[in-house]
């Protein structure tokens, strides 16, 4: 399954292996290999990693060529793929509902929380939000209905707090036909709700949030104090008078309160990447800034580069990219995958060293992740290697978002211990 070890066949075998550790011991930054391949292609969806080490890829959008027009026709799934590093074997389940856009979130007894999220099925029927959830157990690897939410809700972000609950925050409560679509959203949310395991009940803030967010991020800080605060970065809303970045506010858990409004510092941008660096520091990687030029004008998308609230710093990308993903590392440095520049998918890969450690922390290409992808997942494993799953291949000559949904699932290594674990071809996917 992992692809042969080239032509090395006049050498000995122990041998190329020997060669292939040694190359990669002298690369700067590591490969992508080819690991296994799902039933259907997907985008928009989740990919959790459980407590036994497998992944649970939940959900997502499939796109197929359509017999009726130049484009694809579009249906969210309602099945998942649990993924084994270990064996690389797949397993194909089935959901209670399609959805895509949704969230998935590890609760701290290993199952896993689902909410929202959009149902589409282009051309046959309109699209929706979702105020439904559905919570998987990975001891019977089957999905139950869970509560209903306080509000449909697609494009939104979960939380977990410190104590076990799940924050969700903003997103769409009407669904589009495309998640990136140049059509004004009028429903952006401000309101946010809370899952409680314990009572398996869902329960709406009592505030909201200062700005209506979808595109943004939202993490815990738990080093602020009490039970923690949750920032919340980016998103973008657009009222008729054109676009407006939503900045930067947060939450405290304690006091359930919002606070902290920033409406000029690194959080203006949507579609862009987080990592926690430590408990009180983050980086927000990438994304976008779209200025509306005129109400008939698809707008003009100015990719952004690193910035670290608080720090003032400015970090290039080699390719600014929006729609991508962005892993911290266990060695503290950031992998940063696919996304879109300002019209096409992405398939170079790049790693931006530890800032807070580098004397130089330049970011820098690491390689290419076989097909271009934006929309895909990047799940940290156990071991430091990363899984990427799917993402959406926009086709060159298509309009937006008629592009080719992957099924593939590569593994990112860049230590030699991990080439031994996986025992893979270190030839890769794309060099």
């Amino acid at each position: 399954m992992w692809g042969s070890f080239g032509s090395n066949f006049a050498r000995p075998l122990w041998r190329s292996v020997l060669v292939r550790l040694w190359r990669l011991t002298k690369r700067t930054h590591g490969v992508f290999l080819l690991a296994a391949s799902m039933q259907s292609g997907r985008w928009r969806h989740t990919a959790t990693l459980l407590q036994d080490g497998r992944v649970l890829i939940a959900g997502g959008l499939r796109h197929t060529p359509s017999a009726s027009s130049p484009g694809m026709d579009k249906f969210s799934l309602a099945d998942a793929v649990l993924f084994d590093p270990n064996t690389y074997a797949t397993t194909l389940i089935e959901m209670n509902e399609r959805r895509d856009s949704h969230t998935a979130t590890l609760l701290l007894d290993g199952r896993v929380f689902v909410a929202g999220g959009r149902s589409l099925d282009r051309p046959t029927q309109p699209s929706f939000a979702r105020d439904s959830t559905e919570i998987f157990d990975p001891l019977t690897n089957v999905f139950t209905p869970g509560p209903q939410l306080t509000t449909p809700r697609f494009g939104h972000t979960a939380t977990r707090l410190s104590d076990g609950r799940v924050l969700l925050l903003g997103g769409m409560a009407t669904a589009l036909d495309s998640f990136m679509t140049w059509d004004e959203p009028t429903d952006v949310l401000s309101s946010g709700e809370l899952y409680d395991a314990n009572t398996n009940a869902v329960e709406p803030l009592s505030t909201s949030m200062f700005e209506k967010r979808y595109g943004h991020t939202a993490v815990l800080d738990a080093n602020a104090g009490g039970l923690g605060r949750v920032c919340v970065d980016g998103g973008l809303f657009m009222p008729s008078s054109g676009a407006v970045g939503a900045g930067s506010e947060y939450y405290d858990i304690e006091t359930k309160a919002f606070s902290g409004i920033d409406a000029s510092g690194p959080g203006l941008r949507r579609h862009h990447a987080i990592v926690a660096i430590d408990q009180d520091r983050r980086a927000l990687i990438g994304g976008e800034d779209i200025y509306w030029l005129d109400r008939d004008d698809m707008g003009k998308m100015y990719p952004l580069d690193v910035q670290i609230p608080g720090y003032g710093w400015h970090i290039p990308l080699v390719i600014p990219r929006t729609h991508h993903t962005a892993t911290l590392l266990p060695t503290g440095a950031v992998l940063i995958t696919g996304g879109l520049d300002a019209k096409w998918s992405l398939n170079y890969a790049e790693v931006l060293p530890d800032p807070f450690t580098h004397p130089n922390p330049a970011s820098v290409l690491t390689g290419r992740s076989g097909n271009s992808r934006s929309g895909h997942t990047a799940t940290l494993l156990p071991d430091g290697a990363v899984v990427i799953v799917g993402g959406l291949d926009m086709v060159h000559g298509l309009p937006w978002h008629e592009g080719m949904t992957l099924s593939d699932i590569l593994v990112y290594v860049y230590t030699a211990s991990q080439y031994s674990k996986y025992k893979l071809d270190l030839g890769g996917v794309g060099g």
